[in-house]
């Protein structure tokens, strides 16, 4: 279609920069994205260990089309998957899901008192419903307001402690928030699939017992 080599190789090598371009904005939203997802699953973990009472937990996550990248869902597989494996197995267990992935509108499942930890399984509900709020900023700017140098160094800098984070979590009281408490839990090593949860939920080392019964 374009007659002239040298126009040819112009458009080509621009077609080159607008694809690469792209492809550089997508791997950091990529990154973006993975930095807030570990934030607010390690938060979410250390606040559900604070209070024993099983409950479930509608999520608010604000501009959730903004921080997940391509509107990726954050759905049951992704909160309670890890969380179940990594809990104290005296306790009984609580359930998270965001409000945004259609786990509390599909209605075969929690309205009808079934609460799903990988869409596979499902168990009792427990009575209790509560409704918290993560927000990003303070801590991790905005996606348009961070460089890509900088977040790079924020997604290779070791994590918080298992009970401190980057954004805000807050539990939502008549639409007030209301501080979280945080406790930490060291899982025994020896349980399966215990190292690669505790790597998916980027939880800062030690983040498991080698020699403990990993009571608290």
């Amino acid at each position: 279609m374009i007659p002239t080599s040298r126009l040819r190789a112009a458009t080509a090598g621009g077609l080159i920069a607008i694809f690469a371009l792209a492809m550089a904005q997508d791997s950091k939203w990529l990154l973006y994205d993975g930095l807030i997802s570990a934030d607010l699953q390690r938060q979410v973990r250390a606040a559900l260990l604070a209070d024993p009472q099983p409950k479930v937990v509608k999520l608010r996550v604000e501009n959730s089309e903004i921080i997940s990248f391509r509107s990726r869902c954050l759905g049951a597989s992704d909160m309670n998957v890890a969380q179940m494996m990594l809990r104290d197995e005296n306790r009984e267990r609580s359930f998270i899901y965001t409000d945004y992935c259609g786990d509390f509108q599909y209605p075969g499942a929690i309205l009808s008192g079934n609460c799903t930890v990988s869409y596979l399984e499902f168990f009792p509900c427990p009575p209790r419903r509560e409704t918290w709020r993560y927000r990003a900023e303070p801590g991790i700017p905005k996606l348009d307001n961070i460089g890509f140098v900088e977040l790079m160094k924020a997604a290779l800098t070791e994590a918080p402690s298992a009970t401190q984070g980057r954004g805000e979590l807050v539990q939502l009281k008549d639409d007030l928030p209301v501080p979280l408490p945080r406790a930490e839990y060291r899982p025994p090593c020896r349980r399966p699939g215990v190292r690669g949860s505790a790597w998916l939920l980027a939880l800062p080392t030690p983040a498991c017992e080698d020699s403990g019964s990993g009571a608290r």
